[in-house]
C-alpha cells in the first residue's frame, strides 16, 4: 500500500470514527434529556427512566473502553483552575450528604466529585479527541430532533402555547433551543468555510432547521429559551461579521437571510399573521401576569432565607416547602448542597466564560468551532436561571457544557498547535 493510500485510509477512518462518536453523542444527549418529557405534576412512567438508564448508559460504556486505548493526554496548566473549582465543588456536595446523613445526596455528591470530572472532562475528551466542537454541535442537534419530530407528528400544533410531546411548554422550548445551540454552531463554521460546491446546500439547510425550532420555541411561549435563542444567533454572526470586509461573507450572510426567509414563508405560508398574533398575545398575558416569574421569585426569597452553610442535602426541601423544585440551577444548588457549593459554582461559571472566550481568541484563526464552548456556555447559563440543569446526570444541553469545559482542559492553546505544525 502506497503512502498515498495509507493517509486515505487514515482519513476514511477518522471520519467513520467522527460519526461514530457523533451517533453515541447523540444517543447519549437525547437519552439525557428524557426527564424533560415528564414535570412535578406529570411524572413519568418508570419505564422511561429504564430506557434513559440504557440510552445513556451504552454510549458511557463505549466511550471509557475507547479511552482506556487512546494515548495519555495531560490537562492544560492554563485551564487546572476549572478542574480544581469543580473537585471543590464536588467536595462540597459530598460535605452536604455527610452533613445531612442523606444517603442520596452523598451518592450525588460523590458522582459530582468523581463522575462528573473523569467522564466529562477526561474519558470523553479523550476517546473524541480533536473533533470535540464538531461531535458535540451534531450531538446536540441529532440527540434532540428526534422530540421535535415527535411532537409534529404525534401532537401537531392547535393551539398556543404549544407543548408537543411533554407535559409542559417551557420544555418544549428548552429542548427547541438545545437544537438550536447545536445549529447555530454549525451555521458559524459553515458560514466561515472556504467556498465549497456543498455550502450553498448547507446554508439552506441550516436556515430550515432553524426556523422550525425558532418557530417552535415561539409557539412554546418560553421567554428563557427565547431570549437564549436571540442571543445565540448574534453569538453565531459574530465571527462572520468581523470578516464582513469580504464581499464571499456578505454574500453568505445576505444568503442565510434569503434563505430564513423562504423557509418562513414555504412553512407558514398564509397562516403568518394569524400565528404572529398568537404568539404576541401569549408572551403579552405572561408580561401582564401579577407573577411575571411564575411563583419562583417566592421560591428562590424563601431558599435564601433558610439558607445554611451545607443546605439541606436533597431535592426534598424544595418539595417539602414548596412542592415544586428550585426552578434556578443555583438556587438548588444553594438549597440542596449549601452556601459553599454555591459560591463554588459562580466562580466555575465565571472562570468557565473567561476560559470560553479566551479560547474563542486564541483559536478563532484556526478554528471554525471556536465559538462553541462560548455559546454552549452562554445558552446553557442563561436555561438555568429558569430551570434546574443539574442532576444525577442532567440533560443533553448539561452534558455539552460539561464536555466543553473538558475540551478547554485539553484543547492546547494557539501557541502549541503552532508549534507542532
Amino acid at each position: 500500500m502506497n503512502d498515498t493510500a495509507i493517509v486515505a485510509h487514515s482519513k476514511t477512518a477518522i471520519r467513520l470514527g467522527e460519526v461514530s462518536f457523533t451517533l453515541l453523542l447523540a444517543m447519549l444527549m437525547g437519552g439525557a434529556s428524557i426527564v424533560a418529557l415528564g414535570s412535578y405534576d406529570h411524572p413519568l412512567d418508570p419505564i422511561w427512566f429504564r430506557v434513559r438508564y440504557g440510552l445513556v448508559g451504552i454510549p458511557l460504556i463505549v466511550f471509557i473502553a475507547t479511552a482506556i486505548f487512546k494515548p495519555a493526554r495531560t490537562f492544560q496548566p492554563r485551564s487546572i483552575l476549572l478542574l480544581l473549582l469543580w473537585l471543590c465543588f464536588g467536595t462540597a456536595a459530598v460535605l452536604s450528604g455527610l452533613v445531612n446523613e442523606n444517603a442520596k445526596a452523598l451518592g450525588d455528591g460523590f458522582w459530582l466529585l468523581v463522575g462528573v470530572p473523569y467522564l466529562f472532562f477526561y474519558a470523553l475528551p479523550r476517546a473524541v479527541g480533536r473533533s470535540m466542537e464538531a461531535v458535540i454541535a451534531w450531538g446536540l442537534v441529532l440527540g434532540h430532533a428526534p422530540y421535535a419530530i415527535a411532537s409534529l407528528a404525534l401532537s401537531p400544533p392547535t393551539s398556543l402555547p404549544y407543548t408537543g410531546v411533554f407535559s409542559n411548554s417551557n420544555q418544549l422550548g428548552v429542548t427547541m433551543l438545545t437544537i438550536c445551540c447545536g445549529l447555530l454552531i454549525l451555521l458559524n463554521k459553515t458560514l466561515l468555510d472556504p467556498p465549497q460546491p456543498s455550502r450553498t446546500l448547507n446554508l439552506f439547510g441550516l436556515s430550515g432547521a432553524l426556523v422550525l425550532t425558532f418557530g417552535l420555541i415561539l409557539m412554546s411561549n418560553s421567554r428563557t429559551s427565547l431570549l437564549g435563542g436571540s442571543i445565540g444567533l448574534c453569538l453565531a454572526l459574530y465571527p462572520a461579521f468581523l470578516a464582513l470586509q469580504r464581499p464571499r461573507n456578505l454574500a453568505r450572510l445576505l444568503l442565510f437571510g434569503l434563505g430564513m426567509a423562504g423557509t418562513l414563508m414555504l412553512y407558514v405560508g398564509n397562516d403568518l399573521f394569524a400565528m404572529v398574533q398568537g404568539i404576541e398575545d401569549g408572551y403579552n398575558d405572561k408580561l401582564e401576569s401579577s407573577d411575571t416569574f411564575n411563583g419562583r421569585s417566592y421560591i428562590w426569597g424563601k431558599t435564601f432565607q433558610d439558607v445554611r452553610l451545607f443546605g439541606y442535602g436533597s431535592n426534598d426541601y424544595f418539595m417539602q416547602q414548596f412542592n415544586l423544585g428550585g426552578h434556578n440551577s443555583l438556587i438548588d444548588i444553594l438549597g440542596q448542597n449549601g452556601l459553599i457549593a454555591a459560591y463554588l459554582m459562580v466562580i466555575f461559571a465565571l472562570v468557565g466564560f473567561y476560559a470560553a472566550y479566551r479560547f474563542f481568541r486564541t483559536q478563532a484563526a484556526v478554528n471554525p468551532y471556536a465559538i462553541a464552548p462560548l455559546s454552549i456556555g452562554i445558552l446553557f447559563w442563561i436555561v438555568s436561571m429558569a430551570e434546574s440543569m443539574f442532576g444525577a446526570l442532567g440533560r443533553g444541553l448539561t452534558i455539552a457544557y460539561l464536555l466543553s469545559i473538558g475540551m478547554m482542559l485539553y484543547r492546547p492553546n494557539l501557541e502549541s498547535a503552532k508549534t507542532r505544525e
